[in-house]
């Protein structure tokens, strides 16, 4: 289990550290009603959030918007904030890094009445104390010009056969992500690959099929650029990808396609931390950021990460589309990514599993 107690050094530390006064280096919209100051990771997500919402809500509501970068160590300062009772934030994203604050009793408890009045969001983007913002997805990306002739892969099953589909491959330097795309080469159904990875018996399986596909993984990628870059560079021919990266290899001139059949559906959430002087300004937020169908269109159009609103993308032009995982039937061919599973001791043990089996 994760502790929630941190030292008043250690508060302090964290508080005082140069990670934090650069993530307090802002932009601000000066206005006279209520005020919010949302974290969110930096680069091209932080500058559509600033653009797009933050001014958006300036707008109708005149509040005073800042816009700070969320640092790596964002779990560690939430949690020293919420400790310290030091807010520097008042909303935060809820990503793979910072999960675990949903389950530490870090966030305020959100009020759907405000947030989605007009139940229009899916139950699986409502949680007790974060919304769902942005979908992602891991999927399986082919270059095209590098297929034998009349072939083209349509599952993970397909990337393990290197007899049909012969070349350089790449996987993430993960075991999250890569462990459940193993069982489903094997056989598992896309719905019960954390059943199966919570047995020891089935932790062995994925690393025997683990074992079959390691000799031709000529890159193991750490970030979304690497992956595109072993892509670009021929390095790899295929590769798991985060489907906001296809765009780029697309601009490049480099003949993609994705294979959504077997990915893995990831979610982002905003949460309000807890002990906000700010919850009625926050709520605001988050009801247009994951309501809000027009400025949605218009955020995808530069990050293909969409929210999870029907019907929200359907006048965006095809190519568009097919990049999303929310368009059908993508989010009934991919299965949604458990990340409570890879922060539990059990998934731990296998990340470290995973990292010893990279050295042999």
């Amino acid at each position: 289990m994760l502790k929630t107690e941190l030292s008043r050094r250690s508060v302090l530390a964290i508080l005082g550290s140069a990670g934090v006064v650069a993530a307090t280096n802002e932009i601000a919209f000066a206005q006279d009603k209520g005020e919010l100051t949302v974290a969110i990771p930096g680069g091209v997500v932080k500058d559509m959030e600033t653009e797009i919402y933050a001014k958006a809500l300036i707008a109708e509501k005149g509040y005073k918007v800042t816009v700070v970068n969320q640092p790596d160590a964002a779990l560690e300062q939430l949690r020293a904030q919420v400790d310290s009772g030091r807010l520097l934030w008042d909303v935060t994203e809820i990503n793979s890094i910072t999960f675990p604050a949903m389950q530490l009793e870090l966030l305020e408890p959100i009020d759907y009445s405000i947030v989605d009045p007009k139940n229009i969001l899916p139950d699986y983007a409502k949680k007790p104390n974060a919304v769902l913002v942005l979908a992602w997805a891991t999927a399986l990306t082919q270059r095209t010009d590098k297929l034998p002739q009349g072939k083209e892969m349509k599952s993970w099953a397909d990337f393990w056969d290197v007899t049909t589909f012969p070349g350089p491959r790449a996987m993430r330097k993960t075991s999250n992500h890569t462990l459940e795309f193993a069982l489903i080469a094997d056989g598992v159904s896309k719905n019960d690959v954390y059943n199966v990875l919570a047995t020891s018996e089935g932790v062995d399986r994925a690393f025997a099929k683990m074992d079959q596909i390691k000799p031709h993984i000529n890159v193991w990628w750490e970030n979304g650029a690497q992956a595109v870059q072993a892509m670009s560079d021929g390095e790899a021919f295929f590769s798991p990808m985060f489907n906001g990266r296809l765009q780029k290899l697309t601009d490049s001139g480099i003949p993609t396609k994705i294979v959504w059949e077997g990915g893995a559906f990831h979610s982002t959430y905003h949460g309000i931390l807890k002990g906000s002087k700010h919850v009625k300004e926050a709520h605001d937020w988050l009801h247009m950021r994951a309501t809000n169908a027009d400025l949605a269109a218009k955020y995808v159009q530069t990050v293909p990460y969409p929210a999870a609103i029907a019907g929200a993308y359907d006048k965006l032009p095809a190519s568009l589309q097919e990049l999303l995982p929310t368009t059908p039937p993508h989010p009934d061919i991919t299965f949604i990514s458990n990340e409570a599973f890879w922060y539990s001791e059990q998934g731990t043990a296998i990340r470290e599993r995973f990292l010893e089996w990279l050295l042999v």
